[in-house]
């Protein structure tokens, strides 16, 4: 039979540098792009908080799992609820007062009726049981004796 390698680790990204992996350091990376870009065309004031704001969001991406689940997740389920359509339409529908009603009040079963069995009868099921139950006793100690006999 052929033995086949299981791949293990799947699930853990391959490390760049130290602890970081490749995606965090591509997300870095983009940020301190999104700075020199902004340093280069926003001198001044302005530059600051764009700074800032590529600096937080490159980190928070590379970094930070909301409810365990990677940032970048997050934003793109964001998008995608700002620009996917929606389409809200509320319909009443006309029931019939007979449908109301059975919700309300459930019909009842019918009365489960009981089975008469006579007591003879129920008197020879236990005698057969009985019976039944002694003579697998006997086999059993009679299979137990033979078989001390035979060793």
């Amino acid at each position: 039979m052929h033995q086949y390698q299981v791949p293990q680790f799947i699930t853990t990204e391959g490390r760049l540098i130290g602890q970081v992996t490749v995606k965090q350091f591509l997300y870095l990376g983009g940020g301190a792009l999104g700075i020199f870009v902004a340093y280069k065309l926003l001198r001044g004031w302005l530059f600051t908080p764009i700074a800032f704001f590529f600096a937080a969001f490159s980190l928070a991406l590379a970094f930070w799992k909301p409810d365990g689940q990677p940032f970048a997740r997050l934003v793109g389920h964001a998008f995608l609820f700002i620009l996917k359509p929606r389409l809200y339409i509320w319909e009443t529908q006309k029931k019939s007062p007979q449908s109301i009603s059975s919700r309300l009040h459930p019909p009842i079963p019918p009365a489960q009726t009981r089975r008469h069995i006579p007591l003879s009868k129920i008197t020879d099921l236990a005698w057969n049981l009985n019976i039944q139950d002694h003579r697998n006793e006997h086999a059993e100690e009679d299979h137990h004796f033979s078989h001390r006999m035979q060793a």
